[in-house]
């Protein structure tokens, strides 16, 4: 054990060697002996003040999902040919909305991930180190089939079918010969994919990457207290894709490759930056330590805007898409909560609690444009909150 006078010595060393992702806090000292209770593994050294530590931890965060409500498909068909009502154009059903992408808006869940990392101390108290942070991705689904609430198809079983309100697009998207019954008791064409199909299904993906090396330089320090100021380069990367999977089936319930539809959205925000800050860690006695970071970053957002109509047998039907590159800065604020505990020299857990907040970033929160003819759809700037939760360990050699 450490004789008293050493006691926050010690600790603030290993406080600034070992801190995963919040200032490494250690005093310079030499001479410093082994622990009574040697670890049989290759672990701290008979001269702490500087080298190589490594990290990793579980990770529990969630963000908030940008979409808003839009109308997607109606409880009913068009009789686009006048074959079931005599009047071209008139809509069969109830017009119930069956389907929106407010079913896939929420609420946010959070998802597991991990953060690992690596870095440096100098016998000064400078720390260098590169982390990774990287999470499952979250998704959101929704569907409506041919079975409307409590199977009540209406009359002619109309509110069975599904219809969007898609327009302009080409007769390589007609969808099945045999899709309704006309008022001649045969079968006619719904003339369009989205027009009285069967199944219809959504899904929100949203995907998350942090990359990022910390430089932490002592500012001012006393044996139990540590301030010390953050600065270094970032990466930031937000991925989400918002894809409509339509299904048209015949009247005998088969459908082909060629009579299904997908829209898909992808919104991607590549921002690079440089992040500043400045944290505080005291020591509590006993092993224990919290700590407080606050930092701020500006950065240059890279933005893909991907839209595109297309046919289940991708490649064989004209296709409709609309690619685009934006760019736009944006400010992000973070703030940190650490708890750390040394059960050993050389080892230190932690837990903690971390919001990061971004500026002006793009999302599209109604990612459906109807018109396949002119592919527009909404992107707007956009607000994000992450926040979650971190529990970790360090190793220092």
């Amino acid at each position: 054990m450490r004789r008293p006078n050493l006691k926050w010595a010690g600790f603030l060393l290993v406080v600034l060697a070992l801190l995963p992702g919040r200032g490494q806090a250690q005093p310079d000292a030499t001479g410093y002996a082994p622990p009574d209770h040697p670890s049989p593994f290759p672990l701290y050294s008979t001269r702490p003040e500087s080298g190589m530590y490594v990290f990793g931890a579980f990770t529990y965060y969630r963000q908030n999902n940008p979409l808003q409500d839009q109308p997607i498909a109606q409880r009913g068909f068009i009789d686009a040919d006048g074959s079931v009502t005599g009047t071209p154009g008139t809509f069969v059903g109830s017009l119930t909305s069956a389907l929106d992408t407010g079913k896939v808006d929420g609420p946010t869940n959070y998802q597991p991930g991990f953060r690992v990392g690596l870095g440096w101390r100098w016998a000064d108290g400078t720390t260098v180190e590169g982390y990774w942070m990287h999470w499952a991705s979250a998704q959101s689904m929704a569907s409506a089939s041919l079975a409307p609430p409590f199977l009540r198809g209406g009359p002619n079983l109309a509110d069975t079918y599904l219809s969007a309100p898609v327009y302009n697009f080409p007769s390589d998207f007609a969808g099945p010969q045999d899709d309704v019954i006309g008022a001649d008791g045969q079968p006619h064409q719904a003339f369009g994919i989205w027009n009285a199909a069967d199944v219809m299904t959504l899904k929100f993906t949203q995907r998350n990457e942090f990359f990022g090396v910390n430089w932490r330089v002592p500012m001012y320090e006393t044996e139990c207290w540590r301030t010390y100021g953050i600065i270094g380069p970032q990466f930031v990367w937000f991925w989400e894709r918002f894809r409509w999977y339509t299904i048209d089936a015949d009247l005998g319930g088969g459908a082909s490759i060629a009579d299904q539809a997908i829209y898909t959205n992808i919104v991607s925000n590549r921002m690079y930056g440089l992040n500043i800050g400045i944290g505080n860690e005291w020591y509590l006695g006993n092993g224990l330590a919290v700590s407080l970071d606050l930092q701020a970053a500006g950065m240059l957002n890279v933005v893909k805007e991907r839209a595109k109509y297309e046919r289940a047998d991708k490649g064989f039907a004209p296709e409709s898409k609309r690619a685009r590159t934006d760019y736009t800065l944006v400010p992000e604020l973070r703030g940190t909560a650490n708890l750390f505990y040394y059960p050993m020299e050389g080892v230190q857990l932690k837990i903690g609690y971390d919001v990061m907040t971004f500026f002006n970033t793009v999302a599209s929160p109604k990612p459906v444009v109807f018109d396949y003819g002119a592919m527009n759809p909404q992107y707007d700037r956009v607000f994000r909150i992450l926040d979650g939760f971190e529990v970790g360990i360090s190793l220092i050699f």
